[in-house]
């Protein structure tokens, strides 16, 4: 099992037929594993920009400049992305 179905089932099992806090535990259980699905992809997405892995030595002139964040509200509650950036402000996600 991964640890997405751990903690699904760490929620149904501790419900105690308790159905608004079984609903909240499942609804803030997407919410953090929708947040660090997308913090992921765009990470991802910037390495197959630059085309390297972090902390991989390159003579590429652009590089990794960090990353700001964004609070996004969606119908599991609001998520904080890392938007990645690069040095030479050429990358915009698709995402």
């Amino acid at each position: 099992m991964n640890y997405f179905t751990t903690s699904l089932m760490k929620n149904l099992f501790s419900n105690d037929n308790n159905l608004p806090a079984f609903e909240q535990a499942v609804t803030e259980l997407f919410r953090s594993e929708l947040e660090k699905s997308l913090n992921e992809i765009l990470a991802y997405e910037l390495t197959a920009f630059l085309d390297y892995e972090p902390y991989a030595r390159t003579h590429n002139e652009n590089s990794r400049n960090g990353s700001y964040q964004r609070k996004f509200d969606t119908k599991y509650g609001t998520i904080t992305l890392n938007i990645p950036r690069d040095r030479m402000g050429e990358f915009f996600t698709s995402l």
